[in-house]
């Protein structure tokens, strides 16, 4: 969901970096062999010789932002597995594992209740960082990534690996990383070969978002075999108490049609008119089986954002009305017998071409890091697990980013140019606010959710923003305010006043004719100023501040209502990358707060 787009944020601002790996011995034996082991055949799943369909449903209790591993704790998952075995589900996909603890207990107590397990190989520490994507990948990351591999490998239940999450959103300038995710997808498939692994599924869990998902599928199965994704899912919320047309899956199933890869949906389960979870009957009809593979509802237990099916109360799992609909649509709707209509054969697709919506014009991808090539050799050694020290700043040594883009078809990862000769090399394209921007934008719509009030929403957002430009590189971390300037409803004359912010002290009024800050409001235009002390009338709340950029919100029929006002310590702090994002968060505001 979009709340792990906060979480990723918030993580980045921690700027750590992970713990060094140590060698593994030979691959551990088979932990239990009571499931038959799941592999991708043509377009679909197959355990053993029997056409294999998800049925299941999402496992994060505690939500997104609890970064705990139901799996390392017995006494939950046994509680929860009885609810999963009468729920009637064969897969549950969980979210975030502690890849330095044994999770023998849970995955054994699953395969005996005859449950497969999707695994997110990431969390919000070991991730890819959508907007600054090339440091993120580095070798402490993939460490943590193979770690979670050699873990969960060797049970049977294990079925498939997410090799991302929603990394790419609505916003165009988050498809930059889409190269980095699918590095990270090829790194995955080739390390399980190389480690003498069963052959596990590895693919991609997409954003609910029209915008790019076809395009993100296409690129996922283009190129070279060494190259493609084993599946590809994705999160659909628009069967709202619907049917196969109304919700639109008539043409989503003609769209994929052909595509050549199993597909799934990693989470469904739209809440606006009521939940019937007619999805599963859609899913397991005739009409979706020669396309699809079943699908994941998304979610087990109840959290902040109201999906749940089960109440957790004092360590009990409490049954909710939606709880036994969901139980009934799997009883109604049982997995299909025979082929389903499926194709036989693997097919590749063209790689996507750049527009407005996607933005990679490079087919060739990011070679691996040097520093992690020893991984493929001596294994990942104990995973940090979920409380080491990070890894999305943590690539600035020697080998420990890509040095150049990878050689197609090889199977290999070997550098065959510098960075600078991708035209998407990320590094470079994004070392200004832009990175985080988006975060804020999409974080601050996730709070007019659930309130338009204007006082909550701008805190909200000015605390956003603080955090934002303080996870990105220099000058965007030298930021020193942060913050919002009121229309006075009080005064006679034209002047703003103090409102919520990130700072030191600041100005409690300012008149429409004075600083950067009333020529904003005065004007009605963005101010973009490189250096203060150049611009005329500017006035020092904080004699730190060296360049500012100030937005006005404007709505409609009331005119300038506020500012958004952000200071920098260093001149040249902002660029037009700011100004358009900022522009962006200001109509967001102007028409989601009760000016």
């Amino acid at each position: 969901m979009k709340t792990v787009a906060l979480v990723s944020a918030l993580a980045a601002v921690s700027g750590l970096v992970s713990a060094t790996p140590t060698k593994t011995q030979q691959q551990k034996p088979n932990k239990r062999a009571s499931l038959p082991t799941v592999t991708a055949s043509g377009n679909a799943f197959f355990a053993g010789s029997t056409r294999f369909y998800v049925r299941g449903i999402d496992y994060q209790p505690g939500g997104s932002s609890g970064n705990s591993d139901p799996l390392a704790d017995e006494t939950t998952c046994k509680r929860d597995i009885a609810e999963f075995s009468s729920l009637g589900v064969n897969t549950i996909r969980v979210y975030m594992t502690d890849n330095s603890v044994n999770h023998d207990a849970c995955m054994n107590a699953l395969a005996d209740a005859g449950i497969y397990v999707i695994l997110d190989a990431n969390n919000p520490l070991y991730s890819i960082n959508r907007y600054n994507p090339a440091p993120s990948y580095n070798d402490k990351y993939l460490q943590s990534v193979f770690a979670t591999i050699d873990e969960f490998a060797t049970y049977d239940n294990t079925l498939a690996f997410f090799s991302g999450n929603e990394v790419i959103n609505e916003f165009a300038n988050s498809t930059l990383s889409a190269r980095y995710v699918k590095a990270t997808t090829r790194d995955m498939r080739q390390y399980i070969k190389d480690r003498n692994y069963r052959s596990i599924p590895v693919g991609y869990s997409a954003a609910d978002v029209s915008q790019n998902r076809m395009q993100m599928a296409h690129y996922m199965n283009c190129g070279t075999d060494d190259e493609r994704s084993d599946f590809f899912a994705f999160n659909d919320y628009s069967w709202c108490n619907s049917d196969f047309t109304t919700s639109g899956w008539d043409q989503k199933v003609k769209n994929f049609t052909g595509y050549g890869l199993p597909i799934f949906l990693s989470e469904y389960g739209c809440t606006t008119a009521g939940r019937d979870f007619g999805e599963v009957g859609a899913l397991m009809s005739s009409e979706m089986t020669g396309v699809y593979s079943g699908g994941l509802m998304y979610e087990y237990s109840m959290e902040p954002n109201g999906f749940g099916i089960v109440n957790i109360t004092g360590g009990k799992a409490v049954e909710l009305p939606e709880f036994a609909k969901f139980k009934a649509a799997l009883s109604k709707s049982p997995a299909p017998t025979g082929s389903g209509g499926f194709t036989s054969t693997t097919t590749s697709q063209a790689c996507p071409t750049k527009d407005s919506d996607w933005l990679v014009d490079s087919t060739l991808l990011p070679a691996l890091p040097d520093a992690a090539r020893t991984f493929f050799t001596n294994g990942a050694g104990k995973g940090p697990g979920l409380t080491g020290e990070g890894s999305q700043n943590a690539g600035s040594g020697d080998g420990a980013t890509s040095s150049g883009d990878a050689t197609p078809g090889s199977g290999s990862t070997t550098p065959t140019a510098s960075p600078s000769s991708s035209k998407n090399a990320a590094a470079g394209a994004f070392s200004g606010p832009v990175d985080k921007a988006p975060f804020v934008v999409t974080g601050i719509a996730c709070f007019f959710a659930l309130a338009g009030t204007m006082l909550l929403n701008l805190s909200n957002a000015a605390s956003l923003l603080w955090h934002a430009y303080h996870s990105l590189p220099s000058p965007s971390n030298k930021v020193n305010w942060a913050g919002f300037y009121t229309l006075d409803p009080l005064s006679p004359h034209n002047r703003l006043i103090l409102g919520p912010f990130q700072g030191k002290v600041a100005c409690q009024t300012i008149a429409f004719s004075r600083g950067v800050c009333g020529a904003a409001a005065a004007s009605g235009v963005t101010q973009l100023v490189p250096d203060v002390e150049a611009f005329p009338g500017h006035i020092a709340c904080d004699g730190d501040s060296r360049s500012e950029i100030v937005v006005p919100i404007v709505v409609d029929g009331k005119g300038v209502v506020a500012i958004i006002d952000v200071d920098c310590a260093e001149t040249n702090g902002f660029d037009e990358i700011d100004r358009e994002w900022l522009e962006k968060l200001a109509r967001l505001l102007g028409e989601g707060c009760d000016w």
